[in-house]
């Protein structure tokens, strides 16, 4: 297994292609996101230091020294499967179920098998960048599907 911080800073599209192409199974997506992610761009902290964000990266101010990711999964998800070519099942299950399969807990987490862990983020795609924003939901905690697949809380 290979961890794969896919926000095209810290590992370059070609290079999350190479890996990609030579072992798929094996990749796992990570965000090493900070607490930055998310916040509009400009100065945030990490612990003692200040860290600079543009939308697209954190550095600690002054420098151009990484802070870490801003990325969201689902931001790394679209871009795993946009830099590689893989298709967007196969860039979902780089961030379930390969990482479960590493962490040795296939068949109790990173898929919705039977006996699995009822673990699951619904989110809408969007059809346009001016559509609502995504239903983001984390269930399997008493969260349900209504029989059209959406979730009874967001709809």
């Amino acid at each position: 297994f290979y961890g794969v911080i896919a926000d095209g800073i810290h590992t370059a599209p070609e290079s999350m292609e190479i890996a990609y192409s030579t072992h798929p199974d094996g990749c796992v997506l990570v965000t090493d996101a900070i607490g930055a992610m998310g916040l509009p761009p400009g100065e945030h902290h990490l612990g003692t230091m200040t860290v600079c964000t543009d939308g697209r990266q954190a550095t600690i101010k002054g420098t151009d020294t990484l802070a870490g990711s801003i990325v969201r999964m689902d931001e790394s998800v679209g871009n795993l499967a946009r830099f590689t070519g893989c298709s967007l099942v196969e860039a979902l299950e780089a961030a379930s179920r390969h990482p479960a399969a590493c962490l040795g807990l296939q068949g109790v987490k990173g898929s919705l098998a039977v006996g699995a862990d009822a673990d699951f983020v619904m989110v809408r795609v969007a059809q346009s960048p001016a559509a609502d924003p995504p239903c983001e939901h984390v269930g399997g905690g008493g969260a349900q599907l209504d029989f059209a697949g959406r979730c009874t809380e967001c709809g």
